[in-house]
């Protein structure tokens, strides 16, 4: 049942889906079976992105995609301003410690392209998973220390050391006192 729900119509239709430009009919048939496709949507925008020449594509024919094209504004950003944008998503979200493949999954692009950004930027290393789980761990504390727990209570909880909780409480009273000069 899911597979059907995901399958084109004009693949079991019996319908010529590249009419002749000049054959209403045939136009109109192809269209029909487009009309209640489940993934007329997806059809639709997958042509207008390979600029499909030929043919009914999500219910589009050449001319309704032709006039698409044409009332499309001309990419407004330059190549050289999309790769630096692309290079500060990824130097982002590998400071996040994510890997390449996860990186390339969200933001849509192929794999090689985010290794490539990498190298440019000299972000390849990730953080190590110690580095992470500190930061998380840090996290955790300041959150605790902010909601008044005890540091006895903060480290049972944790399983840490009293230095893990003292450092944090050196720094945030470190802060405490440049916020308050700078005041």
């Amino acid at each position: 049942m899911a597979d059907q729900q995901f399958r084109p119509r004009c693949r079991t239709a019996g319908v010529d889906m590249f009419p002749d430009h000049d054959d209403p009919d045939g136009i109109a048939e192809a269209q029909a079976v487009c009309e209640f496709c489940p993934i007329r949507q997806a059809c639709a925008d997958g042509a207008l992105a390979r600029r499909e020449a030929f043919g009914v594509w999500g219910g589009l024919t050449e001319a309704d995609r032709r006039a698409i094209y044409n009332q499309a504004p001309p990419s407004t950003t330059t190549r050289s301003a999309r790769v630096a944008q692309r290079r500060r998503d990824v130097d982002a979200l590998v400071a996040q410690g994510l890997g390449n493949k996860a990186i390339a999954a969200r933001l849509g692009v192929p794999v090689d392209l985010v290794q490539k950004a990498r190298r440019a930027s000299g972000s390849t290393k990730r953080p190590s998973t110690r580095a992470v789980r500190t930061a998380e761990r840090d996290v955790r504390i300041d959150a605790m220390l902010d909601a008044g727990v005890s540091v006895k209570q903060i480290r049972l909880q944790l399983h840490v050391g009293y230095k893990a909780v003292q450092r944090r409480c050196d720094l945030r009273s470190t802060t405490n006192t440049v916020e308050e000069v700078a005041a």
